[in-house]
């Protein structure tokens, strides 16, 4: 099992390497904050890709011409 801070480095799309600088073996360092916004602009991705889609998939949508 990996550790908590291996994990947040890992998913943290903001995490930022330090050069010259080796803790622990990691390269970059990332943080809860940025962890979290990663996941919350990840979710927000899906959520409306899954809406837009159902629009497009239904006809529902007003952007989409039916001539």
């Amino acid at each position: 099992m990996k550790k908590t801070s291996q994990l947040m480095d890992y998913f943290d799309l903001y995490s930022q390497p330090v050069p010259g600088f080796n803790f622990e073996g990691r390269g970059k360092i990332g943080s809860c904050t940025g962890t979290l916004s990663s996941a919350l602009v990840l979710s927000l991705l899906v959520f409306v890709s899954a809406i837009k889609f159902s629009h497009m998939m239904t006809g529902n949508s007003t952007n989409i011409s039916n001539t």
